[in-house]
């Protein structure tokens, strides 16, 4: 099943309960919007490591194994709060030297729902990235909320294993919550859109090939004016000063400039690829920028990532300027003259005639233009 369709699934699915070994699970209203997962009610002391799924339907989501320690409840269970979705905070769950491994089986975002003390830290390895106490705030008494999803919510990719714990002991533990991300695929397969004949001493561009519906991909600009971008059979040879931009790209998104064999060298946003995986992830919306320093022989270019960026509109403006001034020169003088014709929406503005110094006259179907002359077009 394709990514796209599971998140569809995913969104009209009423939030579920997994299947697990050893532990109590009921669905709370705690888990966010737009996320599947797991809470807990009743946790005993199990021996040794206990396993869980995250699932939608019958689509595995992520594997969860709870590692180390032993396991341990306040007051014999975990009471629900009536001020919280979430259980108080003196009946959270401990454990010393306790930490929860997960394997997403696809991309997403992940919520480690747990309960920070003073100085205390999430860590989630593999990632880099540690959140602290602030991350969380008191109300309703000893009950915990969250207070803002982009601070407890990490990105994480398909089939890599993850760890996360927190220092010190006695942190209660809630849940953990996973969301699917949609990610779009783009393939430009140059050899077969340039099959009818290369690119050289000119500028053009390629539609994709394929793409996945939603993408709003864009077509390929391809600037051979200095270099070339020729057919021969299952591959195309691009050679040096050829320049490949791929517009409206958000940020985040994959690269990838796939060769027949590894030999051409390129600056791919700003950075230098010379080896055979030329991978490059955008740091930023806008443009990618593929630029041929070495060349060599190319196979296709592809985007996995979110949706292209939307293209900005275009309008079109005229001023016909023996029509403007038909009526008159310009001379000695500044002047404006609002546009003959534009597009609607276009917040046109009128063309500004600087001829203190010069000329704008009329004679027919044109219009002359004398040196000193100075026509601003205003932002």
């Amino acid at each position: 099943m394709k990514l796209k369709k599971l998140l569809s699934l995913f969104a009209a699915a009423a939030i579920g309960v997994s299947c697990m070994t050893g532990l109590g699970i009921s669905a709370s209203a705690a888990v966010p919007d737009g996320y599947k997962g797991i809470t807990f009610t009743d946790l005993p002391d199990p021996d040794g490591a206990t396993t869980a799924e995250i699932k939608d339907g019958d689509t595995k989501l992520v594997d969860v194994t709870y590692l180390g320690g032993t396991w341990k409840t306040s007051g014999g269970g975990i009471a629900p709060n009536a001020n919280s979705d979430r259980p108080s905070q003196s009946g959270g769950v401990y454990a010393s030297g306790c930490a929860i491994q997960f394997v997403p089986a696809v991309s997403g975002s992940v919520i480690v729902d747990r309960k920070l003390g003073n100085n205390k830290v999430l860590t989630i390895d593999n990632m880099t990235a540690k959140k602290n106490h602030n991350s969380f705030s008191n109300t309703s008494g000893s009950s915990v909320q969250h207070t803002d999803s982009a601070d407890y919510a990490f990105d994480v990719d398909a089939n890599v294993t993850y760890v996360a714990y927190a220092t010190g002991t006695g942190d209660p533990f809630y849940g953990i919550y996973f969301k699917p991300v949609v990610q779009y695929t783009t393939v430009y397969d140059l050899p077969a859109l340039i099959a009818g004949g290369g690119i050289q001493y000119k500028a053009d561009k390629l539609s994709p090939s394929s793409t996945d519906e939603g993408s709003n991909a864009p077509e390929l600009i391809v600037d051979a004016t200095s270099g070339k971008l020729g057919p021969n059979g299952d591959w195309a040879q691009i050679n040096e000063g050829t320049v490949l931009t791929l517009p409206r790209v958000a940020k985040g998104t994959k690269i990838t400039f796939s060769e027949f064999y590894g030999s051409t060298a390129l600056t791919i946003g700003g950075v230098e690829y010379n080896n055979d995986n030329k991978v490059y992830t955008a740091a930023e919306d806008g443009d990618v920028v593929m630029t041929c320093t070495t060349g060599g022989y190319i196979k296709a270019v592809t985007a996995v990532g979110d949706p292209f960026l939307e293209a900005e509109p275009e309008y079109t403006t005229v001023y016909d300027l023996p029509a403007l001034v038909a009526g008159g020169g310009i001379q000695y003088k500044a002047d404006t003259l609002s546009p003959s014709s534009t597009d609607e929406g276009s917040n046109a503005p009128d063309l500004i005639v600087d001829a203190t110094n010069g000329k704008l006259g009329h004679n027919g179907d044109w219009a002359q233009i004398n040196e000193g002359t100075v026509l601003t077009l205003p932002n």
